[in-house]
């Protein structure tokens, strides 16, 4: 695979440091700025040698250097590696701003101060470095605030000690590595824009959470509120202690008629807690559990169930079309039947933004197409894989697991890795199909198709247009209350040749269909 990209230069910087976030905004500024194919500035950490060898960006000079090392990979023609040198050199000479501006001089120091000086605050959102997130959220919840946990890397006996300390309270834990919320009609995190509405969501994922309320937004219905409880809730380590917390205040929530329950890895004893509770909030309830091996459980309590996030939308607008006397929802329907779609011989390759929509598409690829699939979630009937090693299959990566994100940030704040990954894999002759997510929200880095695009157009510069024969196959989660909007965002997609399909399990559904070579 490596043999597609020209020789690579590099930089060894001993000594220098420079946190991942500002690598990240360096790496993509040089390569606008200097024309090069791909620059990538990191620490050279173990961790970062290993994602340079697997993007093809490992050097004799990058391999010699130290931990406390900047190092940077180019790729470039001989005619741009100068331009690209002098471009990162020039952007790391440059000092930081000294000077602060009074909101930040003023901004509290502390969440004591914070809470002395805020009147009326009820919720804290914490997002620092997982050794030091579980004492301010054990902070926020003693000073009795609500607590957006978006930190992650938090041991699970931590977790349980928090979130019984929220229960005992009264008070709400979401979270750990909670991705997204909606409370008071107010986006959190990476969440979307969604018209207000009767369903109130409960997700231990965020991309679940977001597909769900995105695409009944889309119906032309909403939501009440939606909660994310963090990904481990629903493990019987923890019992479900922050969903049914959330259970308690979307029963006791006038505007709620409706209710969704999105789980990953759910444990029998906490699902048994949970169908035992949901016939007594006196509203509907629907779930959708990702890894369960049946709903026996479930249907013994006559709890209704989906088996992809669109038909959980779908089961949900009819619900409430029939009981609310609702003619005109329009039902999110299939994109595809198959006819005229094209035959590619070789893997598919899913890369995703989401753990939810990795997790439905590789469970859907698994019964649809021959050969084996790797994926670095935990869905029945794939071999797991760590995401970085290549593999010799169908792949499914989450790159905003915590083992690919440890020491960067999320590809929906940078999604620079992301690009290179799909690079990577265009260039790859035994890769037929890309299938990967556009996510829109509050907090995600703008115009990620545009990106995508680029993207696209440097593997065609690389492999001299064969990249091109290649299939990119999409669906874009969002609202047109976004911004940017969903209708742009597909509109950029289709004017450079990429497939869009309407939601997560159509887009998984037809990347098989192309794989395998016709309708299914």
């Amino acid at each position: 695979m490596q043999e597609a990209f020209r020789s690579v230069h590099s930089i060894v910087l001993p000594g220098v440091y420079r946190d991942s976030v500002f690598l990240m905004k360096l790496s993509s500024r040089a390569r606008e700025e200097s024309g090069a194919d791909r620059v990538t500035a990191l620490m050279a950490t173990a961790r970062n040698k290993d994602l340079l060898v697997q993007s093809g960006l490992m050097t004799p000079d990058i391999e010699a250097a130290g931990s406390d090392d900047l190092v940077v990979a180019i790729d470039a023609g001989p005619e741009l590696i100068g331009i690209a040198e002098k471009t990162v050199l020039d952007l790391l000479a440059k000092p930081s701003p000294a000077v602060r501006s009074p909101l930040e001089r003023l901004a509290p120091k502390s969440l004591p101060m914070a809470c002395e000086r805020l009147e009326g605050i009820n919720l804290a959102m914490i997002s620092v470095a997982g050794e030091y997130a579980k004492y301010e959220a054990a902070q926020a919840l003693s000073a009795g605030l609500d607590v957006f946990l978006y930190s992650d890397s938090i041991s699970l006996d931590d977790e349980l000690v928090l979130k019984r300390l929220a229960a005992s309270k009264s008070l709400f834990l979401m979270g750990p590595d909670c991705g997204a919320a909606v409370l008071h009609h107010t986006p959190l995190g990476f969440a979307n824009r969604m018209r207000q509405g009767t369903v109130g969501i409960v997700s231990t994922t965020a991309t679940g959470l977001q597909e769900v309320g995105c695409l009944l937004d889309r119906c032309g219905l909403g939501i009440s509120a939606a909660y994310g409880v963090g990904g481990r809730d629903l493990l019987d380590d923890i019992g479900g202690i922050s969903t049914q917390t959330a259970l308690e205040r979307l029963a006791s929530d006038p505007n709620t008629r409706f209710i969704i329950v999105i789980g990953t890895c759910p444990g029998r004893e906490t699902r048994r807690k949970l169908a035992e509770l949901y016939p007594r909030l006196g509203k509907p309830v629907l779930v959708r559990y990702f890894g369960a091996e049946d709903y026996a459980i479930e249907d013994a309590a006559d709890i209704p169930h989906a088996d992809t996030l669109r038909d959980v939308v779908v089961t949900t607008a009819g619900r409430i079309a029939s009981v609310l006397d609702i003619s005109d929802v329009d039902l999110p329907t299939p994109d595809s039947t198959g006819e005229g779609v094209p035959s590619a011989s070789g893997w598919i390759s899913g890369l995703f933004s989401g753990g939810a929509l990795c997790w439905e598409a590789a469970e859907i690829c698994r019964s649809l197409v021959p050969g084996p699939i790797y994926a670095n979630v935990p869905a029945r009937g794939v071999e797991v894989t760590d995401g970085c090693k290549l593999v010799d299959g169908h792949v499914f990566i989450d790159l905003g697991a915590d083992g690919i994100t440890m020491g960067g940030p999320h590809p929906l704040l940078y999604p620079e890795r992301k690009l290179e990954r799909i690079v990577r894999e265009l260039c790859a002759p035994e890769v037929a199909v890309i299938l990967t997510d556009v996510i829109l929200g509050c907090a995600v880095a703008p115009d990620f198709a545009s990106q995508l695009i680029q993207a696209i157009d440097r593997a065609a510069a690389i492999t001299r247009g064969r990249s091109r024969e290649k299939h990119v196959v999409v669906s874009v989660c969002g609202t047109e209350t976004d911004l940017p909007s969903r209708s742009s965002q597909i509109d950029i997609l289709r004017r450079s040749g990429v497939t869009v399909l309407g939601n997560n399990a159509e887009a998984a559904r037809y990347a098989a269909m192309v794989s395998r070579g016709g309708p299914i």
